[in-house]
């Protein structure tokens, strides 16, 4: 499952952001993680979109690997101080 979105800026530009992707631990290591990313990256290309979005947390080592192989790169570090 992929959850995904396109958002435009007042200026027009527009760009998607990815909110969840999530696959069955049953089926992990067969490539659907990629295929659901390709399929978005392509859904966003056909709608003009300058660039992609996501978060992941720091200590999710699997879906930071996923996203580093289909071309994500850090951008920004969001951070957070619990009370």
């Amino acid at each position: 499952m992929i959850w995904f979105g396109v958002q435009e800026r007042i200026s027009g530009a527009k760009f998607g952001w990815i909110y969840d992707i999530t696959v069955d631990i049953e089926f992990r290591g067969r490539g659907i993680g990629t295929m659901l990313m390709q399929r978005a990256r392509e859904h966003f290309e056909t709608r003009g979109v300058l660039g992609i979005g996501l978060m992941v947390l720091i200590g999710n080592e699997a879906a930071r690997r996923l996203y580093e192989k289909v071309g994500f790169r850090g951008y920004s570090i969001y951070m957070l101080k619990k009370l």
